[in-house]
């Protein structure tokens, strides 16, 4: 890639991110691997849209929900082959 491809990447990103977009959706949307560091460097002095904070609140309560109910799940499974192995005679 060279340098005009990453301006022009550069700046796209920079409008995906005024319009209030995530990393992972800038991701996405571009098709190109960015690390969240350079993305962050990239949109540091760009004003997110009103509501913004709302909008990734949600999506996080959302993932951590979601999160939960796999450990959930996890540590289910782990008790119940633990509680299998105990009694079991000879053990």
């Amino acid at each position: 890639m060279d340098l005009m491809d990453r301006r022009i990447i550069r700046k796209r990103v920079e409008i995906l991110r005024n319009g209030g977009k995530t990393y992972r959706e800038i991701q996405k949307k571009l098709g190109v691997r960015i690390p969240k560091s350079t993305l962050s460097f990239w949109c540091k002095n760009i004003d997110l849209p009103n509501g913004y904070a709302d909008q990734i609140g949600a999506y996080n309560k959302f993932n951590l929900e979601k999160a939960r109910k796999i450990a959930l799940a996890i540590h289910k499974k782990k008790r119940n082959e633990y509680l299998r192995t105990v009694a079991r005679p000879g053990y």
